[in-house]
C-alpha cells in the first residue's frame, strides 16, 4: 500500500502484538534532538484491526518514532499498512506480533534477547497445535531454530503431556482421590491405579544415568514443573532450592528481575516471582503443611508448593482457563472448606483486572482486603500465619481523577490489624525496574517518583 500520512492520537499499542517489554527513553530523546534538527524517517508500520466491534489501527514497528513525534507534539506521522484490510485481532494477533517482532529485530533499537523470548513462549503456549513452527519463529526473531527449542522445550512438553500429569500433581498437592476424580472424570480406583504406579525410582534412575530434567520429561510425557517435583521427592528444603538453582535470601529484602519459568502460567498477564513464595514457604512453613491461595491467579503459589512439597489448595474467582488446578471461590463469601497451616496470596491490584463483569472500584478492592483479613483470621489455627504481598500506587495513568497516592499497604495494615493479627515481618520485594520504564516515563517527565516497592508482610495470628 502506498504510504499515507494518520494521526499519532489515532495508532494505539496493543500488548499482545508489541514485542518490546517497555520503550527506551534514550532512543526517544535522540529521535527527538533528530526531528528538531529537521531529520524525516522512514513511514512506521501499523495495521488495522477489528477488536469486540470497534476498529482501530496499532502499532508493528515504530513505537520510539511516535513517542518522539507526541513529545514534540507533531499530529501527523508517515505510515504503512500490513495488509490493506482489517484484520480480527483475536484471530490474528500472533501473526502479527511474529510481523512486529521481525520489523523490530531488522532496524533501530532491536529487541532484546528477553523480549524475543517472551514472544517466543507467548507463541508457543497460545499456539499448542503447532502452526507457528520453531523454525517459522526463529526467521521471524533472527534467531536460530535450537535457540527457540531451547526456549519453549517445557512449554511443548507440558502441551504433549499425558491425561495422568494431572492426578500426578493433584496426588502430590495433597488433594484427595474424591477431589482428583471430580477434576479428572476417571473413578476413584481408576485414580487410586494410577496414583499407586507413579515411579520415582525410574525418574531418578534416568537423571543419574545423566538425562536432563527437561529429557526425561519429554520421554515420560509430564510437564516440566512436574518432573521437577517428582525428582526433588524426599529431598530436604536446602536440596530442594540448590537442585532449582534459587538462592535462599537470608535478608529481607528480595529482589528479582524475572519470573522462575517453573512457577505460573507464562501467558497470564501480572505473573509473580515464584521465588518469592519458594523463599517464603522455607522460611515460614515446614514440608508437608496445608497452604492456600484464594487468589491463585496464574497458579504460581500452586506450582512453588509442588516443587518445596507442600500440600496446597488454589482458588480464585475467576479461575484461569489454563489451570485445571485452581477451583472457583469469591474470597468476599467465605473460606473454603479447609484448614490450612499457611495462607499466600498476591492481591490483584484493582486497576488491573476485571474482578467481576463490571470491573472494580478502589472501594470494592479495599472490601476485598477487608474480607480477605477475616476469613483468613477465621480459618487459621493459632499462631498460624499468612504472606500478603502487596504494593502501593502512584503512577498517574493507574489513579482515579484527583488521587495522588494509594497507600494499599497501609490499607492492608488497619484490615489485619482490625482483623486481630499480629504483625511478624515485613520483607520489601521490589518491582523490577525494567519492566517499570514503560509507566515510569510520564511520572518523570511530571516530575513524580516511580514507586516500584512491594512489601511481603507476614502476619501471625
Amino acid at each position: 500500500m502506498i504510504d499515507t500520512q494518520m494521526q499519532c492520537s489515532k495508532i494505539q499499542f496493543e500488548e499482545r502484538v508489541y514485542p518490546r517489554r517497555h520503550k527506551d527513553s534514550k532512543t526517544i530523546s535522540a529521535y527527538v534532538q533528530s526531528l528538531e534538527a529537521g531529520a524525516e524517517f522512514p513511514p512506521i508500520l501499523i495495521q488495522r484491526v477489528i477488536n469486540d466491534g470497534a476498529q482501530y489501527a496499532i502499532v508493528l514497528d515504530g513505537a520510539h518514532r511516535i513517542e518522539a513525534y507526541r513529545e514534540i507534539k507533531r499530529k501527523d506521522i508517515a505510515v504503512r499498512y500490513y495488509k490493506d484490510e482489517a484484520l480480527d485481532l483475536n484471530d490474528n494477533w500472533i501473526e502479527l506480533r511474529l510481523v512486529s517482532a521481525q520489523a523490530n529485530s531488522h532496524h533501530g533499537l532491536r529487541g532484546s534477547n528477553e523480549d524475543n523470548k517472551e514472544t517466543a513462549r507467548i507463541i508457543a503456549e497460545n499456539d499448542p497445535k503447532k502452526k507457528y513452527t520453531e523454525s517459522m519463529v526463529a526467521k521471524s526473531l533472527g534467531v536460530t531454530q535450537p535457540t527457540v527449542h531451547n526456549w519453549i522445550y517445557d512449554i511443548r512438553a507440558r502441551q504433549s503431556a499425558s491425561r495422568n500429569n494431572l492426578i500426578y500433581r493433584l496426588n502430590g498437592l495433597g488433594w484427595t482421590q474424591e477431589e482428583i476424580a471430580n477434576i479428572d472424570g476417571r473413578n476413584q480406583p481408576a485414580i487410586a491405579g494410577i496414583i499407586k504406579n507413579i515411579n520415582y525410582d525410574k525418574i531418578d534412575n534416568s537423571l543419574k544415568a545423566g538425562k536432563s530434567i527437561e529429557e526425561v520429561a519429554a520421554f515420560e510425557g509430564l510437564d516440566l514443573t512436574l518432573t521437577w517435583a517428582l525428582a526433588l521427592e524426599g529431598k530436604t528444603d536446602e536440596e530442594r532450592m540448590e537442585s532449582l538453582g534459587e538462592d535462599i535470601r537470608k535478608f529481607t529484602v528480595w529482589n528479582y528481575s524475572d519470573a522462575n519459568d517453573l512457577m505460573g502460567h507464562s501467558a497470564f498477564h501480572g505473573r509473580m516471582p515464584g521465588q518469592i513464595t519458594l523463599n517464603t514457604l522455607y522460611w515460614f512453613t515446614k514440608p508437608g503443611d496445608l497452604v492456600i491461595d484464594p487468589m491463585s491467579g496464574s497458579g504460581t503459589t500452586i506450582d512453588a508448593c509442588l516443587l518445596m512439597g507442600r500440600k496446597c489448595y488454589g482458588y480464585d474467582k475467576n479461575p484461569f482457563k489454563e489451570r485445571q488446578d485452581i477451583l472457583k471461590n469469591d474470597i468476599t463469601q467465605g473460606f473454603p472448606n479447609k484448614k490450612p497451616d499457611f495462607i499466600f496470596v498476591n492481591p490483584p491490584y484493582w486497576t488491573m483486572i476485571d474482578y467481576n463483569d463490571e470491573g472494580i472500584s478502589i472501594e470494592d478492592f479495599y472490601h476485598l482486603l477487608d474480607c480477605l483479613a477475616k476469613e483468613s483470621y477465621e480459618a487459621l489455627p493459632e499462631k498460624g500465619r499468612i504472606a500478603v504481598l502487596m504494593g502501593n500506587q502512584s503512577a498517574q495513568s493507574f489513579l482515579p481523577e484527583g488521587v495522588n497516592r494509594l497507600d494499599h499497604v497501609d490499607k492492608e495494615r488497619e484490615y489485619f490489624l482490625k482483623a486481630g493479627f499480629e504483625k511478624e515481618w515485613s520483607i520489601q520485594c521490589p518491582m523490577p525496574t525494567q519492566g517499570a520504564n514503560r509507566w515510569a516515563q510520564k511520572e518523570w517527565d511530571n516530575h513524580r517518583l516511580a514507586e516500584i516497592t512491594r512489601e511481603l508482610t507476614i502476619w501471625k495470628k
